[in-house]
């Protein structure tokens, strides 16, 4: 058993792609997404709380934005907890996709960013 590690625990923004990660050597892992921090935007309600969505993708080529695909999606993260799942039959390469956003469009006019901190690690064999 290996760790593997699709992100490590930050706060990397509103929506973006992770680094690709060489999964030749594996045929399944055991992938844990671990939100430690989950901050709501000033003037935001806590009855209405911002949104994390996670997703790992796969692709048999690093380099091609075209050949990816997503192979699972983790529950809507809307403050500190943990999930676990487990994947197979995926390429050679993965990667973590992700979004996070607040609900409402804007406050005073001005779109808000939500703040999360999280990481997206395991073990694979």
């Amino acid at each position: 058993m290996s760790a593997i590690s699709l992100m490590a625990s930050s706060n990397p923004g509103t929506g973006r792609i992770g680094s690709v990660v060489d999964a030749a050597a594996y045929a399944v892992a055991r992938l844990v997404l671990d939100c430690t921090a989950s901050v709501v935007p000033a003037g935001q309600s806590t009855l209405n709380p911002p949104i994390l969505e996670v997703h790992v993708e796969t692709s048999p080529v690093s380099t091609d934005g075209n050949t990816w695909r997503r192979i699972a999606s983790f529950d809507q993260v809307r403050s500190v907890s943990q999930q676990t799942k487990t994947i197979s039959n995926f390429d050679r390469y993965l990667r973590v996709a992700w979004e996070s956003r607040v609900i409402v469009a804007a406050i005073d006019g001005v779109q808000q960013s939500p703040a999360f901190t999280w990481a997206l690690t395991g073990d694979a064999v």
